[in-house]
């Protein structure tokens, strides 16, 4: 198990590396435009310019999760997975320690960059809400679309997770055409994007269950996902060229 996941590292080495360095320079970005918001008392798009630097580091961090299959999609790599000890329940599993391994480095980079945030302001800051909130969100979307990655290979897999994300791009996009929005514009958007990260007291019952719960869910659709997988690993083994 160790021995898969110590080989993806080494044939991903590259690129995590150019991925660290590309995450740091936007969160230094990120980092002096807080500094110098700060000092003028706005906590609100100091709160919104942090999530974004997350979210990037998130993006990113996902990029590299969707790239751990890409290299094993060869039939002979395959069938020697497929009759050593591990089988292909070992390679999967491997695969997703990995992808748990990765959203942890974006926990780890946070919690660096609250230390490195103190610093610059001068007083104890935490955006911990913020990249956990993200970690569990990428622990979801990771139990969605990984199955398909197994399936249909990464090219076909992409594919199916570019409509997903394209129909969810539409519909948000309909709704800022046509839907209600709230009153006040952009300012009040970033206050309600900033309560929710940072707090739950203007939340209503029912949003503050559904925001509880959803790290369970997370959870429990990524250990499904992976017995999901463990089903379709052959059939996609099927369709290597």
């Amino acid at each position: 198990m160790l021995g898969l996941i110590y080989k993806d590292l080494l044939v991903l080495k590259k690129e995590i590396l150019l991925n660290l360095v590309v995450m740091v320079l936007f969160a230094a970005g990120m980092d002096t435009m807080i500094a110098l918001f700060a000092p003028d008392g706005s906590e609100q798009m100091t709160m919104f310019l942090e999530a974004i630097a997350y979210l990037f580091v998130f993006i990113d961090l996902g990029g590299l999760q969707n790239n751990l299959y890409e290299g094993d999609e060869n039939e002979y790599y395959s069938s020697f997975v497929i009759s050593s000890p591990l089988g292909k329940e070992g390679q999967i599993l491997s695969k997703y320690y990995l992808t748990l391994i990765i959203s942890f480095v974006g926990l780890a980079f946070g919690m660096l960059n609250d230390l490195i945030l103190s610093i610059m302001l001068g007083e104890n800051h935490s955006g911990m809400s913020i990249y956990v909130t993200l970690f569990f969100i990428q622990i979801f979307l990771r139990a969605i679309d990984t199955p398909f990655l197994i399936r249909y290979g990464q090219k076909y897999g992409k594919n199916v997770k570019l409509i997903m994300i394209s129909a969810a791009a539409f519909l948000f996009i309909v709704y800022g055409l046509f839907g209600p929005l709230p009153k006040g514009g952009i300012q009040t958007i970033i206050e309600t994007v900033a309560n929710w990260l940072y707090g739950m007291e203007d939340m209503s019952v029912v949003m503050m269950g559904v925001v509880a719960m959803f790290p369970y869910l997370a959870v429990i659709a990524f250990y499904i996902s992976y017995k999901v997988s463990v089903k379709m690993y052959l059939k996609g083994v099927a369709s290597y060229e």
